[in-house]
């Protein structure tokens, strides 16, 4: 793990009490692997920094498009806080190379998984909130969805994965679906590995929190390859 001081020059914030941060980026199967440790994990932080990122999205939505009913600013909402749109945000800030994690998940890139850095923002977002205060926390996450806020119209259009694997499939008439592959807990948190298939064929393989975070990565995917195809035969 490289040295958080590093991070806190990207977060543009230096925390007054460093603890937080680390717990921020410790994983549980972290602390699984030392034995007798007092240390905790992120998930107490990740659970609070869910409800403060919810809040502080939702407030500006309400304050910054008095024109948008409530319909469109919860699609917006939602688009903003899920689990991609934050693993972006993680990604762009290069939390991958700070998470502390045990030795077999860093094996399996487990700190490159969407599930995980988002997580692991919403945890930072709660750490900066107990350091300094809502103020500062909201002046953080601002600042990370700026260019998203500016272009809500352009966000809205974003399409669903799935619909638009679906689209492709029956353009080629062929049928298309998800086949659950395995579900489990692992180092205390769930995870849903799908396979997406079209015709016959599995095109795709991907994991996520839940079935259907784990259908739309299958289906992103799905869709790259069939996009590829259709270029290489062009």
């Amino acid at each position: 793990m490289q040295d958080i001081r590093l991070l806190e020059e990207k977060l543009k914030y230096q925390f007054k009490d460093s603890s937080l941060l680390e717990l921020a980026l410790t994983h549980a199967s972290y602390t699984n692997e030392m034995a007798n440790s007092p240390l905790e994990n992120y998930q107490r932080l990740e659970f609070l920094g869910d409800a403060i990122l919810d809040s502080i999205i939702a407030h500006t939505l309400y304050k910054r498009f008095p024109e948008f009913r409530e319909g469109k600013l919860t699609q917006l909402k939602s688009k903003l806080v899920c689990e991609r749109s934050l693993s972006e945000v993680a990604k762009s800030l290069d939390f991958q190379n700070f998470i502390r994690m045990g030795h077999g998940e860093l094996l399996s890139q487990g700190n490159e998984r969407a599930s995980v850095l988002a997580d692991v923002f919403e945890a930072v977002v709660a750490a900066i909130f107990l350091d300094a205060d809502l103020d500062v926390a909201r002046r953080f996450v601002l600042s990370q969805f700026e260019a998203k806020l500016d272009e809500p119209e352009a966000l809205l259009q974003q399409r669903n994965a799935k619909s638009m694997l679906q689209e492709l499939a029956q353009a080629k008439s062929l049928t298309h679906a998800y086949v659950d592959v395995e579900s489990k807990i692992d180092a205390g948190e769930a995870y849903f590995v799908v396979d997406a298939l079209v015709g016959e064929e599995v095109l795709a393989r991907a994991q996520g929190r839940s079935k259907k975070e784990a259908e739309q990565s299958a289906a992103a995917k799905a869709i790259l390859r069939l996009l590829e195809r259709e270029g290489l035969e062009s």
